[in-house]
């Protein structure tokens, strides 16, 4: 990665109240950095974000963009037999005011400003500086948020029937009441009759008014969202309006969930009880999944429970028959959607020396797993449970995830760590397949917290098969060891390796492998001929 500049610049604008009656108060906030090539150099993640810049002037402009429109001609509706403008729009800009400010000890400067009394249009933040080599350094269109309108936002260029919610809301509450006013373009429909239909997940209800406006309180049942549409009957037709995703808000459904276990620490081997509780879950369901980090390493794995409880699903509705048929065109009649949610050692030049293997009892490590357990616990009445397993003898960090639903649907997710280690273990670097008349070296190194550098590691290579002791090596901690091993014939085959310090501490490894004729292969087929006691397997 390349520089263009010595520092770094972040800036962040909104538009907040202390409360529903206070008035709006925008703020900017820059943050200056310094640009840190060692700490990027060093860091496998990348982060290059050095010690905050005192005292560094920054320049800005706050502005505030909206639409003008421009009628450019004129169009026929044909269900209306009216003919209405057409538009254009054309951004306009004005400055709402201009900053000069300074960052603090901890590389960071604020200004407020009063937005305008408007409800239309959107705000955004130019900044200017220089990095301390003088080049320039320019942001523009920084969006702020808590605007009346999403960043750039663009009025609609034609006209059509649609369901309008009365405040920029993403989501509703149970008990919330949700505003709709049905519109063609940005008036509200006058006169007529209204049908309007609210459809989720097979529940089908509807109401008929002689307004525009219509209004409901958001229900649990609703869950996890809601599709409303109306149907607007003139006298003459009646047009059906775009269908509207009203989302259920889930945030007070969110399931707590803790996880403690017995030891801080484990052994390979060991058996791990994790306890389990809840303040809001008594009787939920928890799933329990402790796989190894290495493996997320590769390919990590996002999990929101409650997100995926709660994510969008069709309305339900599998059919709908219309008594009276539009001679004109019929407008904006919507479909349900829905939404799918879908992230070695190499050798050393120089062989170990060989040696005399240590004789005594070593304890062999040879269940490795990338999934360590996978159970379900349901909580007891107070919101309590537990789980025990067997840990396997990977040497590792294991992540723990509990993905938890309780009968009501409070749903939670939480994540924590399990640590296995050993004050002395080994790795080794070997292939599991191999041809007859391989000469294979082994590779092993061997760590932990008890060793020192240079302690001195005996190795000793078993075949487990026979007994029998196939190579010996000496080796240095933290210094990878290549041990020759025999010429290897066809068949299975196991290797333990065993490994002492020079102070008594101990491991063992075992290394399972296949040595084949050829890695050729080719498909055959037998034919048997079938009785009525034949057995296939």
């Amino acid at each position: 990665m390349v520089f263009v500049n010595d520092i770094h610049v972040q800036a962040n604008a909104y538009i907040e109240k202390e409360d529903k009656d206070a008035p709006a108060k925008g703020t900017v906030e820059v943050r200056v950095n310094l640009i840190d090539l060692d700490k990027y150099n060093a860091d496998e993640k990348g982060d290059y974000i050095g010690a905050p810049l005192k005292g560094h002037k920054i320049e800005g402009t706050v502005l505030w963009n909206t639409w003008d429109r421009i009628e450019v001609g004129k169009y026929y509706d044909y269900i209306n037999k009216v003919t209405y403008p057409r538009y254009e729009y054309k951004l306009r800009t004005e400055t709402v005011t201009t900053f000069t400010m300074e960052t603090d000890k901890d590389g960071i400067a604020k200004t407020e400003f009063t937005p305008l009394d408007v409800d239309e249009g959107y705000y955004t933040v130019n900044i200017r500086t220089k990095d301390r080599a003088g080049r320039s350094i320019k942001y523009d269109n920084i969006y702020v948020s808590g605007s009346a309108r999403a960043y750039a936002y663009y009025p609609e260029q034609y006209q059509y029937y649609r369901l309008e919610k009365d405040k920029e809301q993403d989501n509703y509450k149970s008990g919330e009441i949700v505003g709709l006013t049905y519109k063609y373009g940005e008036k509200a429909l006058e006169g007529g009759r209204f049908l309007y239909v609210k459809a989720a997940r097979g529940y089908l209800e509807w109401d008929v008014k002689d307004d525009s406006r219509f209004e409901f309180t958001m229900e649990d049942k609703y869950a996890p969202n809601i599709y409303v549409y109306g149907v607007w009957f003139n006298n003459r037709v009646h047009i059906v309006s775009h269908q509207l995703i009203i989302p259920y808000d889930y945030s007070d459904n969110r399931l707590s969930l803790t996880a403690e276990t017995d030891k801080k620490t484990y052994k390979p081997g060991e058996t791990v009880t994790v306890k389990l509780s809840s303040e809001n879950g008594a009787g939920a369901i928890v799933n329990l999944s402790i796989v190894d980090e290495a493996l997320f390493a590769l390919n990590d794995r996002y999990v929101n429970t409650l997100e995926q409880l709660y994510r969008n699903v069709s309305f339900g509705l599998v059919w709908e028959f219309r008594s009276h048929a539009n001679s004109g065109r019929d407008v904006a009649d919507g479909t349900a959607w829905t939404r799918d949610e879908s992230v070695s050692f190499g050798l050393a030049e120089n062989k170990a020396s060989i040696a005399p293997a240590a004789q005594q009892e070593t304890a062999i490590r040879e269940d490795f797993k990338d999934t360590a357990v996978f159970k379900t616990v349901r909580l007891d009445e107070n919101g309590k449970g537990f789980v025990s397993f067997k840990l396997p003898d990977n040497i590792t960090q294991w992540r723990i995830t509990l993905s938890g639903v309780s009968s009501d649907l409070k749903a939670g997710t939480e994540i924590m760590q399990l640590d296995v280690t050993l004050p002395f273990f080994i790795n080794i670097a070997a292939s599991e397949t191999f041809l007859t008349g391989d000469l294979p070296v082994l590779g092993v190194t061997g760590y932990g917290a008890e060793l020192k550098p240079g302690d001195e590691i005996t190795y000793r290579v078993k075949d487990n098969l026979t007994g029998e002791t196939v190579a010996t090596a000496t080796g240095r901690a933290f210094e990878r060891a290549n041990i020759q091993m025999p010429e290897l014939k066809a068949g299975k085959g196991e290797w333990i390796v065993e490994a002492v310090t020079s102070t008594g501490l101990r491991d063992g490894i075992s290394h399972k492998f296949t040595t084949f004729d050829t890695y050729k292969t080719m498909q055959k087929a037998d034919y048997t001929e079938l009785t009525p006691y034949t057995v296939l397997g």
